[in-house]
């Protein structure tokens, strides 16, 4: 089983008494998508609101309109979707984390937003690549694929394949040229294989609990990676935060369209990408799983 999920972090100093407050009891009615059944009014809603030291968890739950074939028809079946979520503070800001598919977590973080602020405060965050770099050869192993970008080879992505990666040249010569833009690899404290992105997607294989997730993203990533968020202003943002408040950077570009180098089919499982393998490494001549 595979639990995917992506970070975000709010630009606006925000304590989570204020987000619990601002959360607690929503609940609203929302337009029917088309083809919906009449009759039936659908909502959004945020339930199972908990603080503990210094997190905030919750399940954001909204309805949405499936469709299935009946006798031939494709008919609109309504269902509640659930999406679990934490909000996390630390040193370096409030963070966001959703438990969903990155474009379904994209647009919880949104609607979340729109719930506690005025103005769009709640982005993915967007990691320096020298940071990067650091969590994945200090907090994983045994890489199986990593997706490297920013090459000056006239691709946007290229990937390899393949036991030992970190102790080859070439993966040596693009690690040092380019940066890593997601690697599927073995986190060395807890022993689960995670794939993991610049952009704040995270995918944990073999998981099903979400507390495990929300526990990873929160004791090993959000540690490694708040120091080196891309454009980052980290000695403000803990100058900030030693005066009682928080901020945060701009949203990161969301590119999602490639080239591979290494192109031969890969020996990895379906699915070793993980839910977002073709959102966050889309490359043109290998497969998408």
């Amino acid at each position: 089983m595979v639990v995917s999920g992506k970070v975000f972090r709010s630009s606006k100093p925000t304590s989570l008494s204020e987000v619990a407050l601002k959360l607690n009891g929503y609940k609203v009615p929302v337009e029917p998508p088309q083809g919906a059944p009449e009759g039936i009014q659908f909502f959004s809603e945020v339930r199972q609101l908990a603080v503990q030291d210094n997190r905030l968890r919750g399940v954001f739950s909204y309805d949405d309109l499936i469709f299935v074939d009946f006798h031939g028809k494709e008919v609109g079946v309504p269902i509640t979707r659930d999406a679990p979520f934490e909000f996390v503070q630390s040193p370096t800001g409030l963070y966001l984390i959703v438990v969903a598919k990155k474009w379904r977590a994209n647009s919880v973080s949104r609607r979340l937003n729109d719930v506690i602020y005025v103005t769009r405060e709640i982005r993915p965050i967007s990691v320096d690549p020298a940071a990067m770099a650091k969590l994945v050869e200090e907090r994983t192993e045994n890489q199986v694929v990593t997706f490297f970008d920013n090459l000056n080879l006239n691709v946007d992505k290229l990937s390899l394949y393949g036991q030992s990666l970190p102790e080859t040249g070439v993966y040596r010569q693009y690690a040092s040229s380019g940066g890593i833009w997601y690697t599927v690899a073995r986190s060395k404290r807890f022993g689960y294989v995670v794939g993991l992105g610049r952009n704040g997607v995270v995918v944990g294989f073999g998981l099903k609990d979400p507390e495990k997730f929300f526990e990873y993203v929160r004791e090993e990533v959000l540690p490694a990676l708040s120091s080196g968020l891309q454009g980052d202003r980290a000695g403000e943002l803990r100058a900030r935060h030693s005066a009682g408040s928080r901020t945060s950077d701009p949203e990161s570009q969301d590119k999602g369209r490639g080239v591979a180098g290494h192109i031969r089919p890969s020996p990895w499982p379906r699915g070793i990408l993980g839910a977002e393998g073709c959102d966050t490494a889309l490359t043109a001549r290998t497969a998408c799983w």
